[in-house]
């Protein structure tokens, strides 16, 4: 229902359960088989988006006539972002990913995945400009070294940049409330201005 409320502006973001934390949270098992997981998860999402009724039997899920409404108003589905650095995942990604996310590490890092996942799009012939590239950044607390960190990934061919005022693998900042301030104020002015 999130799709049709914001008119079209959502997207479905899915990794390869890369936090043990969240999935000792929530319960889930399998860590064994996570990209047997994800790929049978993504099989069973756009099955559920464009068909009238799915049935799917997998290792991981079994669907029986299974349906889903209210569809999604993009079409053929929402843009599916995956979160990838192995090599199975970026198998996966180079199948059905619109956008690509590189979440943390270095700039040298990504651009490396990026060529891997370039590779493996050529493995199944699908030209890797189709697939967007993401990468989230920690605000920090510099907004010139901010801007400069956005610039050298964009410069990279990352288009997508989240700027992470804290959670997940950074450390949690004291006030996330004041960064979100100064990118709002000091960085987003600036990146608009180079557009």
């Amino acid at each position: 229902t999130a799709g049709p409320l914001a008119g079209g502006r959502t997207g479905c973001a899915c990794g390869g359960a890369w936090a043990a934390r969240g999935d000792e949270m929530y319960g889930i098992s399998g860590r064994d088989h996570r990209a047997g997981l994800l790929a049978g998860g993504l099989q069973v999402m756009k099955s559920l988006w464009t068909q009238e009724r799915t049935d799917f039997e997998g290792r991981c899920y079994t669907m029986r006539s299974a349906i889903a409404n209210p569809r999604p108003v993009q079409k053929p589905h929402p843009p599916i972002w995956i979160g990838a650095s192995g090599p199975a995942t970026l198998r996966l990604t180079a199948r059905h990913a619109d956008v690509w996310n590189s979440a943390g590490g270095s700039i040298e890092a990504a651009i490396e995945l990026s060529g891997r996942l370039d590779a493996a799009c050529a493995e199944i012939d699908r030209d890797p400009n189709e697939i967007r590239r993401s990468a989230q950044l920690p605000a920090g607390g510099d907004p010139p070294e901010l801007l400069d960190r956005l610039n050298r990934y964009h410069q990279a061919g990352f288009t997508e940049l989240i700027v992470m005022l804290s959670g997940g693998s950074m450390p949690t900042v004291n006030d996330p409330v004041a960064v979100a301030a100064m990118v709002a104020e000091k960085v987003l002015p600036e990146l608009r201005a180079r557009a």
